[in-house]
């Protein structure tokens, strides 16, 4: 028995480990290398779920935006249809097209030729020596100008946007109406169908 006694003492001895100054730093470096590996993993994958995230809240946001404009704008026309139905279309010509104008060039419309605006505005030049510049054509901020002739306008109500027709001495300033301008030899005729 003092045999195997002696063995099992001598195998123990081989069996545990030599633990030093050495080996105690290389697993202190070792621990706090994987910790840092793993904070930079959760970082990582936390930073890709906010990216995400926003990138999934701003397509809805943008997606909502655009419905809405898209609404305000068929809201618009309806209305606008529904004033031109009651009674305002009387100098329109029968057979005028209708186009839509971008919101940063500069456009020029003559006899018979209407446009939409970006607000859902309607435009036309009613007199065969008529010219209209669209200057401004932005959703908040609509600058014309009438160069000749008479041109008729439906405006649709927005409190909050600037509207304004150049026409030489005499600048008309609107919030929501319908009414026609006429410039002729330097004189200026402003007259009111709807609105004020």
């Amino acid at each position: 028995m003092d045999e195997l006694a002696r063995e099992l003492s001598v195998l123990r001895d081989d069996l545990s480990p030599h633990w030093d100054e050495a080996r105690s730093e290389r697993l202190y470096v070792g621990v706090g290398s994987l910790r840092r590996r793993r904070q930079v993993q959760r970082l990582s994958v936390g930073a890709m779920s906010v990216c995400l995230l926003a990138a999934v809240s701003f397509s809805a946001l943008r997606g909502s935006q655009v419905h809405d404009q898209a609404h305000d704008r068929t809201q618009a026309a309806v209305t606008l249809a529904s004033r031109l139905a009651h009674g305002a279309s009387d100098m329109r010509p029968a057979a005028a097209a209708v186009t839509s104008v971008p919101a940063v060039k500069l456009t020029r419309i003559s006899a018979g030729e209407s446009l939409r605006l970006s607000d859902g505005s309607h435009v036309q030049v009613v007199s065969s020596v008529g010219e209209l510049d669209v200057v401004g054509n932005e959703s908040m901020r609509i600058d014309l100008r009438l160069r000749a002739g008479a041109a008729h306008f439906a405006v649709v109500p927005n409190h909050e946007r600037h509207f304004v027709v150049d026409a030489g001495a005499v600048q008309v300033a609107v919030v929501g109406t319908v009414f026609d301008v006429e410039r002729v030899e330097g004189r200026v005729r402003v007259a009111v169908v709807e609105g004020k």
